[in-house]
């Protein structure tokens, strides 16, 4: 079925009601932060479901003409990728970054920034020239404590 289709449903069920939640929790939200691995150079079946949820006609976005106009408000994304060896991160191979910046922008939402943690003993996060001090800094053992500082700032 298309996503174009035009019907109505009183009453939400099933897939549409968790839809309807999650679209709500983004709606709501003042930043969003992901957390992903890159998988096959791009993101995880898992986040792709999570966005076939969020993104949809009429709620986060809509048409005109042939293209996607956002209905969100702008607002941080953060978004933390690992990757084994820095495997498709700004190598060339990197399909995740372009379709978050993508399909978040046909939301509407237009502020994303990434940051990169490698696998490894002395993996450090590769970030952004303008990255708040408290994250220049980040390991694996450090993430947890540096993304709840980064998330203490919008809550």
């Amino acid at each position: 079925m298309s996503s174009r289709a035009h019907f109505v449903v009183d009453e939400p069920l099933g897939s549409r009601l968790l839809s309807d939640e999650l679209i709500d929790e983004v709606v709501e939200s003042e930043a969003i932060v992901l957390a992903t691995p890159t998988h096959n150079l791009t993101i995880p079946s898992a986040l792709k479901a999570w966005i076939d949820h969020v993104v949809r006609p009429n709620r986060t976005f809509r048409y005109v003409g042939n293209r996607m106009v956002g209905l969100l408000s702008d607002r941080p994304v953060f978004v933390n990728i690992s990757s084994s060896r820095g495997f498709g991160l700004g190598d060339g191979t990197d399909f995740l970054r372009p379709y978050l910046r993508t399909i978040f922008a046909a939301m509407g939402i237009t502020s994303i920034e990434f940051c990169a943690a490698l696998d490894g003993d002395d993996a450090r996060f590769t970030l952004p020239p303008h990255t708040p001090d408290f994250l220049q800094e980040v390991t694996g053992e450090t993430a947890h404590e540096a993304i709840h500082e980064l998330w203490s700032r919008y809550w």
